[in-house]
């Protein structure tokens, strides 16, 4: 007989937990493997574990994007996100720092919009630093969207963070 849903998640959870294994140092197989963990994850109910996949899917979304797999490397965030949501960011603050802008780089490269992940790094980013990459990466999207004032605005509210209250329309310099 055919195994039931949630036998089948397990069985993925299986797999993937044999394939990494089985062949640690192999980067396709670490791809094939965070695949199954995903397929399962609901049937993942450690905490510890399922915190060792979201740092699995942002291993493999890293890689992704080094490999101009931008569509596999949000893929690889979004099931992260599944699995703690925002609770991320009070159990590991760096892991979801991490995690979050990396689901940022990986939308702006295909075209779609970071902003998802902009706002809870905004947020959520406890010092400046922190939040430097997400006003970058909003003045980057909108500028290659040919939306200028917007990549002007994210500019202008970065600069106000850093102690400069700059006025949006200057005026002309002569």
């Amino acid at each position: 007989s055919l195994p039931t849903g949630l036998e089948r998640q397990q069985l993925h959870v299986r797999i993937g937990r044999l394939l990494l294994n089985a062949y640690p140092k192999d980067e396709i197989v670490a791809f094939l493997a965070v695949d199954h963990l995903n397929q399962g994850a609901s049937s993942i109910v450690s905490p510890t574990e399922r915190l060792q996949l979201v740092q699995l899917n942002l291993s493999s979304a890293k890689r992704a994007l080094e490999k101009s797999a931008f569509n596999r490397a949000r893929d690889y965030v979004v099931a992260s996100l599944s699995l703690f949501s925002d609770g991320l960011w009070g159990i590991d603050y760096g892991l979801a720092l991490d995690l979050y802008t990396t689901g940022a780089r990986a939308t702006i490269v295909e075209g779609a919009s970071p902003q998802m992940f902009v706002d809870k790094i905004i947020l959520h980013g406890q010092s400046l630093q922190d939040k430097i990459p997400a006003y970058t990466t909003l003045m980057y999207f909108f500028g290659w969207q040919n939306k200028l004032g917007r990549s002007i605005d994210a500019g202008l509210d970065l600069t106000r963070l850093l102690g400069e209250n700059m006025p949006r329309n200057a005026g002309k310099m002569h």
